[in-house]
This record gives structure tokens, sequence and C-alpha cells, in this order.
């Protein structure tokens, strides 16, 4: 199901506040947040057991729900991973997916987003990696190892409190909200308690730019370390045409037909729309009109032709669910991430390396 927009943005504005919301949605967060927390106790003490599968697994999940990177973190991490000599899969449960039943499986750069969901879609688009989706993450990943038996890392995309699943790494995904007003779903916007930030391997903060990633300093964690990256527009693609434009380029071109007919406009259906229409603006690309849509939600064709502009811009996720190639007014934004610290990776490496050996020193006493 898919709320409204409108009530959408009501929510989203009430989670940042403890205001009457907040209040009055107390005794379902603690109810919430007592059984999250109670499962993951379970599954610690071993109480109930979790599935593990036969190679690493990278977790790449978040407390504040929606919006926070999770997506471009992915993409970055199995481009990384495959430049080391790795051969990476990805697992997720594919939100929107019409799989239900059996997991979704392939690999390829242009996987049907219905069948597979936008992100996952998306992601194997970017990188090519195999790509497999299910409810049940285990599942997802027994079925992408047996039809890709040279994976030899999966990462998990969410999945943070699918405790079923045995992972080696954590990886929190945090932007500029922080935690919000601190409580968890429905008052708040956490899908755990923020204590659970003291309980991964590491926490990754999204900055806003390039220059903030440059000169602020990451927030010390005891317990964890943590790495910044931005995200940042890296060129403008019309598949119609196949044209393709630099940043600068676009903002020129546009700012020459400034007055004219030319008029443009931005959709993005992801889950912080506004962010996209900011960095446009911050690269000096004025929009006539924004259409914000709900997270996952797709591009239509209605849509599409009540829109009076010369130049539609776009992002990757809403080109996943739309035959872009069929309006030659749609310019789609590549983006790409950018890390802080490049040594992310070398610390990645050494922990999935240190937890291998601790799995097999483990396995060696139980065998006893």
């Amino acid at each position: 199901m898919r709320w409204p927009k409108p009530a959408v943005d009501w929510l989203t504005g009430q989670w940042r506040n403890r205001g009457v919301w907040y209040w009055l949605m107390q005794p379902a967060s603690w109810l919430y947040s007592i059984t999250v927390t109670f499962n993951r106790w379970l599954y610690a003490r071993q109480i109930r057991q979790r599935d593990q599968l036969s190679v690493p697994v990278i977790v790449v999940g978040n407390l504040y729900i929606g919006g926070t990177g999770k997506t471009p973190v992915a993409i970055a991490l199995a481009k990384a991973l495959t430049s080391r000599g790795f051969k990476p899969g990805l697992i997720s449960r594919g939100y929107g997916s019409s799989r239900k039943t059996t997991p979704a499986t392939a690999q390829g750069v242009a996987l049907d987003w219905q069948t597979f969901g936008d992100e996952p879609a998306l992601i194997a688009n970017r990188t090519g990696i195999p790509v497999s989706v299910h409810a049940n993450r285990f599942l997802a990943g027994c079925q992408l190892l047996d039809r890709f038996p040279e994976v030899n890392v999966i990462i998990s995309d969410d999945g943070l409190q699918h405790q079923r699943l045995a992972r080696d790494v954590e990886l929190l995904v945090e932007d500029d909200r922080g935690v919000g007003n601190g409580a968890t779903l429905p008052g708040g916007p956490l899908r755990e308690a923020s204590r659970r930030r003291a309980t991964v391997d590491a926490i990754l903060r999204r900055v806003s730019d390039t220059k903030t990633l440059e000169t602020s300093e990451m927030p010390v964690n005891a317990h964890a370390p943590t790495f910044g990256f931005t995200v940042l527009l890296d060129f403008f693609y019309c598949p119609a045409s196949g044209q393709k434009r630099t940043i600068d380029a676009m903002a020129q071109e546009l700012k020459a037909n400034n007055g004219t007919a030319s008029r443009t406009a931005a959709i993005a259906g992801i889950g912080v729309p506004e962010r996209f229409f900011q960095v446009l603006e911050k690269n000096e690309i004025k929009l006539d009109q924004t259409v914000a849509l709900s997270d996952h939600a797709p591009m239509t064709v209605a849509l599409l032709e009540s829109i009076d502009a010369k130049t539609i811009l776009v992002t990757e996720k809403d080109a996943i669910k739309f035959p872009v190639d069929r309006d030659p007014r749609i310019w789609v934004a590549s983006a790409g991430l950018h890390w802080a610290d490049d040594r992310i990776l070398d610390w990645l490496i050494k922990t999935l390396h240190e937890k291998g050996k601790k799995d097999q020193k483990q396995a060696a006493i139980n065998q006893r």
C-alpha cells in the first residue's frame, strides 16, 4: 500500500518533532520497540537460530525509514569489491516486487523492476552483479548461490532488522536527519531504538556536499567506526537521443533557453524528493516545476503528458520504472557516491577476514 504524498509529508514532518503525534503514539512506539528488541535478543542468545549462508554477508541498512542512501552505498560497495577481485551478489526484499512465492533471481542491466523491485533493478543496472529478491532473504541467498556459484560475498540491501539471516558485517547508513525525534515507529521514524547504533560494525554518514564532506568531523562512536560519504551528480543522459551532458553543460544549455518557451521540470519518486531538487538548484539548474512522488511510486504516461516542459529531469531510480527512451524530453541524472575516506574498503575486507577466521574457529569448537 502506498500512502498519498500529502499524508507522507505530514507524517515525516511529525517525525522530526516531539509534538502531538509523538505523545499520542508513545504506547504504540514502546510496544513496537520492545517487540523488535526482544526478537533481536532471542537471536543473539541463539534461542532462535539464524540461517547461515555459505559466503560472507554484508548487511546495508538503516534505522531512519527511507532515503538515507542505502542504494548508492550498495552500488559503491559492489563496484569496489569487484575491483578488488571479489564476486559480489545482491539479495533484497525487493519492495514492490511481484514475486511472492519463489525468489526472482537474474543478472543483467535491464531487469524488470516490477519483478525485482526498483532498487534491486537499479543496482543490477549500475553494477551488473547477480540479484535475488524475496521476503525470505535466506531463500533468496540460497537461490543466488545456486544459480551463480561464483558469488563469494553477498550484499544484503536493507535487512538490518531481518534477524533471521546471519550476517558478517552490519553497515548502518545515516543522513543529516540523524534519529529524528528519537522514537520508533509509529511515533517516530526509527525501525529500531537508537541504541542499536552501538551494535553495528560501522556507521556510514551521508553529508550534503563535497565541502561538508572535507571539512566535517565524523561523530565519534565508541563501538563502531564512522565513515562519511556524499552522493553527487555526475552527468545527465537522454535515453531517447543517446546524448550525454556534463552538469555544467546542462546548466548552461537550460540557462541559454531561459525566457523562451523552454520550461524545465524535475520529477523524483525517492525517499526524500526535495533532496534531488535542491541538488539541481545548487548546480544552477533553474526548475519551473517540481513533482515529488511517494517513494517507489512510478512515473506514468498521464503524469508526463500533464507536464508542460521541454526538459524533464528525473533520477535513475525513476528512470528504471518507465520506458524513458520513448520521451525525448527526459534527461536522467546519473549520480555517484564519494567517500570521505577511501580506507573504508580496506577496513571492510579486513573485517570480513577477521569475522571469517572467528567463524571457522567457532565451527571447529562446535565439531568437537
